[in-house]
């Protein structure tokens, strides 16, 4: 299990809170000093005041200033140092735009289950699973629905999510909203519950996103594409094909039975291509 970031709002929160103690503190001293008999007292509970009011300012005005702008100037070039190379700008974009997501999904597992009668075309049963954790500090609101390509003529089946926060779990079996085809691609939703809210991640905390739908007429030499819209750690594809069938998904050294994982980082915009077609004479 790979470590994974605690949520930061409790440091922050902890960091405020020693501002304000400091600042107070320096109040407090400076106005004490005026009540102090004794001259050397007085001087240090002013002298001890000005530096705890100087310093909780600071921390709160100039170190922020400073502390984002390092930030900016640092990550405008931290690429170039990863790669120890010059690299070109569209490609830094690309990857600063990528790390942007605070929304990730984990262990995206896709099942393929052909199947065929006699006299009748090929069925695929498609089942798609993946995690959802939230890095950022604040809940975010996720649109929960299923598409694919109008030509195939998907049959969305259930869209659902098991998830141990109450604003997380959409009822496995609830209606499907189907939308008319837009560019060619169909889009499917659970009517009342299009959108979950995300809590930031911590321990014991889950949201398991399953989508099920078939294809009624799979031609017998075909493809299928897995798109990926923002980051996706580690993927698995399953088939069971018959015999009549061979199924060629991208070559990955931990594959076997049917199963193919791949584990990396897919970001946004990336893809796998999966094939089937009839085995060769």
């Amino acid at each position: 299990m790979p470590n994974r970031e605690q949520p930061r709002a409790w440091q922050e929160r902890y960091f405020w809170a020693i501002v304000i103690a400091v600042i107070v503190a320096g109040v407090v001293l400076l106005v004490l000093h005026f009540h102090l008999a004794n001259e050397t007292q007085k001087q240090m509970a002013a002298s001890f005041g000005e530096a705890l009011l100087i310093a909780g300012i600071l921390a709160a005005t100039v170190d922020q200033f400073v502390k984002f702008r390092v930030i900016r100037e640092v990550m405008s070039d931290v690429w170039q140092y990863l790669a120890n190379h010059r690299v070109p700008v569209e490609i830094s974009d690309y990857l600063h735009d990528s790390l942007q997501a605070t929304i990730i999904r984990r262990n995206l597992t896709l099942k393929y289950k052909f199947s065929k009668e006699p006299g009748r075309n090929m069925r695929a049963d498609i089942e798609i699973t993946y995690q959802i954790e939230n890095y950022g500090n604040q809940e975010k609101v996720m649109d929960i629905f299923i598409s694919e390509e109008e030509h195939k003529k998907p049959v969305f089946e259930s869209i659902s999510c098991i998830s141990s926060d109450p604003q997380g779990v959409i009822p496995e079996g609830k209606p499907l909203n189907i939308t008319s085809p837009v560019a060619g691609v169909k889009r499917a939703e659970v009517k009342d519950y299009e959108k979950i809210r995300v809590q930031p991640f911590h321990d014991g905390l889950f949201y398991n996103v399953i989508f099920k739908y078939h294809l009624d007429n799979v031609l017998d030499s075909d493809s299928d594409v897995l798109s990926f819209n923002g980051p996706t750690i580690d993927v698995t594809i399953e088939a069971a094909a018959p015999a009549s069938l061979t199924f060629v998904p991208p070559a990955t050294n931990l594959a076997g039975g049917g199963r193919w994982i791949y584990k990396r980082v897919f970001l946004k915009e990336q893809h796998l291509h999966v094939r089937w077609f009839p085995p060769k004479p």
